[in-house]
């Protein structure tokens, strides 16, 4: 089960892909495949498996339909979907567990990394961090934080283009009154998320483009995102890992 990509023309896009795969393999250019998962696609973790095998793709990464942007609406968002996500997820996990090599999954090895490595953050993370990430759009405009809010605005906080390359300097930016609040309401949501979820030390906070736009504010806690993509394959991962436990 693979359905095609469409783009912006209405037309298929997932021949193009397989070729532009097979051009990297030719050239001995590593790649990983990320997946969206909708509504639709949790039926279907072995069809999902059997694709990536048949393709020769060995390390993969899901990321979930967001309410992001012009976005404003996910089909996970729905009732019951939480359940169905786990069950998919945790079925995909035992066939990647089980392949020979096992299939590497993004958010399983950092599931992974974060059990082993159980300390407690002390600094926030990279999305969270100002400049940990610059975004730069194709007419120089950068901001930090979420790649997702460069070319959007707040009405509160405004434009969450801090500035332009050509013309403003780094510390002419983080002396701005703009940046300064919306790097305090984003910290404001990271020792919330600190002081209420016992996720914390796994995901620093949650990315600040997701509370924006779920919650319209970014001194929140928990969005749709991190209980899916952060919670859910959390729990799926220890699970696997406290069955493996008690087998050996």
């Amino acid at each position: 089960m693979a359905k095609p990509a469409l783009h912006h023309l209405g037309g298929g896009t997932l021949e193009r892909v397989l070729r532009g795969m097979q051009k990297l393999r030719d050239h001995e250019i590593f790649f990983d495949v990320i997946t969206v998962l909708t509504s639709a696609s949790l039926d279907y973790p072995d069809e999902l498996f059997d694709f990536y095998i048949e393709h020769g793709i060995t390390d993969v990464a899901f990321n979930v339909e967001e309410i992001e942007g012009p976005h404003v609406a996910s089909s996970l968002a729905g009732s019951g979907m939480e359940p169905r996500f786990r069950r998919f997820y945790s079925r995909f996990m035992d066939l990647a567990l089980s392949y020979d090599p096992p299939l590497r999954v993004r958010e399983f090895e950092a599931s992974r990394s974060s059990i082993a490595s159980p300390e407690q953050l002390t600094t926030r993370t990279q999305e969270c961090r100002p400049f940990g990430i610059l975004n730069v759009d194709c007419e120089g405009n950068f901001s930090t934080y979420s790649p997702e809010l460069l070319g959007l605005s707040s009405p509160r906080l405004g434009s969450f283009a801090l500035g332009n390359v050509a013309r403003d300097s780094l510390e002419s930016v983080l002396a701005m009154p703009r940046f300064i609040a919306l790097d305090d309401e984003i910290r404001r949501g990271v020792d919330l998320c600190k002081e209420s979820c016992r996720y914390y030390p796994f995901c620093g906070g949650g990315p600040p483009g997701n509370k924006y736009f779920e919650n319209g504010d970014f001194a929140t806690t928990e969005t749709l995102s991190c209980r899916l993509h952060r919670k859910a394959t959390f729990d799926v991962a220890l699970d696997k890992f406290e069955r493996l436990k008690a087998m050996t």
